[in-house]
């Protein structure tokens, strides 16, 4: 028989449970109505919306940092920046070391000439360089244990079709650095600021 505070216990638990089911509900609402229109006036929104939605998956073996410097409209649907940050993300957290507990991943967006640069940095343990023109290529994977090697193939293909590019880039320590250049919206939309 349980005691009244046993059961005050579960309620709670049942309770936030709930509230975590609502969270996770509410951001895969978001995901689902994301635009597919060729651009996304506010990179910056899309960025913390999939940081968020990650996080339910992976946010117990990463932490992630955005920093933005820029929020520029860009030539991009929201719904194709949003999941090639996913693929990148969840990238990532598999790429913990077994020396470390979490992986951490910096999210970086600046304009650079006539283009948003977005950097995915993680400190995981890295991709070899003689791997780097190869990764982009579908069905190729250097994770041996899981994974379909489309993930990196349809990030390519993603911001190819934006008119962008996406590179792995060296880093002087370890973990990988992907750079996204998307171009800039042509119009009178690239006036949105970064919120604090």
């Amino acid at each position: 028989e349980s005691s009244p505070d046993q059961a005050l216990q579960r309620i709670e638990s049942a309770q936030e449970m709930l509230e975590r089911i609502c969270g996770i509900t509410q951001d895969l609402k978001w995901f689902i109505q994301l635009s597919d229109e060729q651009q996304t006036l506010s990179p910056q929104a899309v960025i913390e919306q999939t940081v968020r939605l990650a996080h339910h998956r992976i946010g117990h073996s990463c932490s992630i940092n955005i920093n933005i410097k820029d929020n520029p409209s860009v030539q991009i649907s929201e719904n194709h920046l949003s999941q090639v940050l996913i693929n990148l993300l969840f990238n990532a957290a598999e790429a913990k070391s077994e020396d470390k507990e979490r992986v951490s991943i910096e999210i970086d967006a600046f304009v650079e000439d006539s283009n948003l640069c977005v950097k995915v940095n993680d400190d995981g343990v890295g991709i070899p360089l003689d791997l780097k023109d190869k990764i982009f290529e579908p069905f190729f994977t250097a994770n041996k244990i899981e994974g379909t090697g489309l993930g990196l193939a349809i990030c390519h293909s993603l911001i190819d079709r934006a008119g962008g590019t996406i590179e792995l880039e060296e880093t002087p320590v370890r973990g990988s650095c992907f750079v996204l250049q998307i171009p800039l919206l042509k119009g009178p939309f690239q006036i949105a600021q970064p919120s604090s």
